[in-house]
Parts: structure tokens; sequence; C-alpha cells
């Protein structure tokens, strides 16, 4: 199967998910069936006459209403965002952030922070000290522009003839992407906020060889959102880390791993007790669902997708995508074998929104059109 055909599909199943999954609840489930078929529909004839948005820039008038188009899915998008009150929403993703910064500018400890469904928040430093700007705005849910913007950026240094463009349609036409924005979830922005940085990487030909301590630091701070930010730079950067020398090895692993804690030590020194002991401090809450024996296997995955995806252009964003969806499947299915409740996926002990961290991978993915497939397969 040609990785441009697996990438489509990737990206209807996600979505798909997420019709259904919301749907039921409001619609028959044969509503809901026809509309996702009707939406995988909608997305091949998309993909398929894509090539019509680049077809614009001879026209010398894509700049103009790229520019325009852009303003006003994100005026769109910000709209849709507040007609929910914040604090009926479900989901306390936001909560755990606007807590946390609520709590850091009054002199208490963030980490306490309860979310306003009275859980705790996970997301690491470098995350949450990102989100400042738009808690002092009055809505954290705000940094989905950020993201965005960066996201069209990034792929612009990358990608021919404006197909960025083709990238942000097929993401602000996501269901998951829409749903993400409503609920002023921060998982998916931080996953475009991670692939952003490794294109800007890419594009300033950073590698371990040359710049084992900046992209180290980069790293670093990069795994100091969240654990899972930093597949994008394994999967891209492993085949050098394997290639240069022992020395290199060591003083690039190591600046990781100092800047990591480097941005844990305020909050180390503040109450180590709490951050690290504490029954729900952010590590537990970010690795509890996970087992030992589905990482092992999804690093033997990685390493294979790490070295495949050398032989093509842009296939490091469907090998990322493979392996964040894949990981998601895989401890789905080990923790509804443990607690044999393989009919729950659409119930709360299974929380769907990961599958969205592979979307802004397969957007990316899909949206470049100048890749031959003659090499391009799987």
């Amino acid at each position: 199967m040609k990785t441009n055909r697996l990438a489509l599909i990737l990206y209807i199943f996600i979505n798909s998910l997420f019709i259904l999954k919301y749907g039921l609840r409001l619609l028959p489930w044969y509503a809901v069936i026809a509309a996702c078929i009707l939406y995988g529909g909608i997305v091949v004839l998309g993909n398929k006459y894509k090539y019509l948005v680049t077809k614009l820039s001879y026209l010398n008038i894509q700049r103009g209403t790229t520019f325009i188009a852009l303003i006003i899915c994100l005026l769109f998008l910000l709209a849709f965002q507040y007609i929910p009150d914040p604090m009926t929403i479900q989901v306390d993703r936001w909560s755990a952030i606007h807590n946390f910064l609520f709590n850091i500018t009054h002199g208490i400890y963030p980490y306490a922070a309860h979310t306003h469904l009275d859980g705790y928040g996970s997301p690491f430093p470098v995350w949450q000290l990102f989100h400042l700007p738009f808690y002092l705005m009055g809505n954290v849910g705000l940094s989905f522009i950020a993201g965005i913007l960066l996201f069209v950026h990034s792929l612009s240094l990358h990608l021919k003839d404006k197909e960025e463009n083709i990238a942000f349609v097929f993401l602000a036409c996501s269901p998951a992407f829409i749903y993400e924005v409503f609920v002023r979830s921060d998982l998916m922005t931080n996953f475009v906020v991670s692939m952003s940085v490794l294109l800007y990487c890419i594009h300033y030909w950073l590698t371990i060889h040359k710049n084992p301590l900046l992209l180290g630091i980069i790293i670093g701070l990069m795994m100091s959102t969240r654990f899972t930010a930093i597949i994008p730079f394994c999967i891209y950067y492993f085949p050098d880390f394997y290639e240069v020398s022992l020395k290199k090895k060591i003083i690039f692993s190591m600046t990781i791993i100092i800047t990591f804690v480097i941005t844990f030590l305020p909050f180390l020194l503040w109450d180590s007790n709490m951050l690290l002991f504490f029954e729900y401090n952010l590590f537990i809450l970010q690795t509890r669902q996970g087992h030992l024996t589905d990482l092992l296997l999804m690093i033997a995955i990685g390493i294979y997708l790490s070295f495949w995806q050398r032989h093509a252009p842009y296939r490091y964003l469907i090998a990322t995508a493979i392996v964040l969806i894949l990981l998601v499947i895989v401890t789905f299915i080990h923790n509804m074998y443990l607690h044999d409740n393989w009919n729950e996926l659409f119930e709360s002990a299974y929380d769907i929104t990961y599958f969205g961290m592979a979307l802004p991978f397969l957007c990316a993915y899909i949206g470049r059109l100048s890749i031959t497939d003659a090499k391009d397969q799987l």
C-alpha cells in the first residue's frame, strides 16, 4: 500500500472515531454511520483534487486568499471555542493548565492545583509556561492559534507551491481537531508544536553530528511538555544517533536529560515530596496507562520505522503518525485485556483524543504533492 493512501486511511479512521463517539450521543446509529461514510467520501474526493489548491498560485491570487482564509478559519474556530462555558466542559485539560498558572502567579505550589473536575494536572513545566501569555489573556485554549501559525509557517519552509495550505485545510476540517478546540484541550496543539519544532530543526540542518548540544537542549525542552512529544524527534534522529561517535552520543543524551531535569528544578526545590512521591504526581499521570511490555514493543517498531523513513522524503511524518497511533492501540488493547472491557472504547476509561496526536503529521504528509510515489512505498 502506498504511504499516501495509508495516511488518508488513518486520517479518516481517527476522525471517524470522533464522529462515532460524539455522534452516537446525539443521533441514531445509522445516521452516525452515514455521517462517517459521507465524511470519508468528502475527504477522498478532496484529496483527489487537492492539486487545484496549488493551481491558484498560477493565477497570482493565492497569497492574498490564503491569508484571508487563514484568518477566517481562525476566527471561526475562536468563536466556536467560546460557545460553551468552560466550567461545564467534561474535559479538564484546560483547567489543569489554567489552575497551575493561577497558583504559580499567586505564590502557591502549582502542581497542587486541582482541575475544575477535581483532578490533577499532568503537563510538564515547559508546556505549562508556554501557555502563560494565553492565561494572561484569559483563555489558555487560545494556544491553538499559536499552534496553527507555527504549523503553517514551518510547513511553508519545506513544501512547494503553497502545499502547506492543503495540510492546513485537512487539519482545520478535522472533527478531531475541531473537538479539541471546542473543549479547549491542549493535546493536539502540543503535537502541532512538536512537529513544527522538528521541521524548524530540519530546515536549519541541525544534526547530532554538528549540533549535539543545541539539539539536545531543544529535545530536552520538548520532552518537558509531554514524554510522547519527543517521539517525532526519536523517529527522525535515531539513525543519526546510531551513526555518530560514542562521545557525541553521550553529549547529546546527557544534554537532553540535564535540560529536562533543569526545567523541574524550581518545583523540586519548592516541594520535592509532592513532585516525586505524591500519589497523583505528574509522572504517574503521564505513564499510568502504559506497560513496560508495550513500551519495549513500541521501541522495536519505532527503531524499524526510524531507519525505514530515511529512504524517501517526508517519510518521517507518516512514520511518526504510525508509531503514535500504534502506541494508543497497543495500550488500549492491553488495558482492555487486563480489565475485560472490550466494548468500552467510547466510555471514559479510554480517551480516544490520544489518537489526535498523529493528526498533524498525517495532515502534513497528505498535504505534500511533490513527492514521487515510486519510492514512497511501505
